[in-house]
């Protein structure tokens, strides 16, 4: 079972914490060089590009906001971390 999140605990929405799960146990993420914050990063921006919709933030239209994922969205949508002529990832 899941501990209960403390204040300093960044929680995503559980689609989007899903997604994260499912893409850095692959083998190919996994066992490929780097850190775990790179790691985290290229799925961050494989999925805002492939799959905003698994973000529960109000710019694409969603109900509620959770705001690990607000920030997350925030964060890839800056200039200097935006998505935008990158690779794949």
């Amino acid at each position: 079972m899941r501990e209960a999140a403390t204040d300093s605990e960044q929680v995503y929405s559980p689609n989007l914490e899903a997604a994260f799960q499912f893409i850095l146990e692959h083998p190919l993420i996994s066992d490929s060089p780097g850190s775990q914050s790179f790691k985290f990063m290229m799925a961050a921006r494989f999925l805002k590009r492939n799959a905003p919709h698994l973000f529960q933030v109000r710019q694409i239209g969603a109900e509620s906001e959770n705001r690990t994922d607000q920030w997350l969205w925030d964060f890839l949508s800056a200039p200097e971390n935006s998505v935008e002529g990158r690779g794949p990832w």
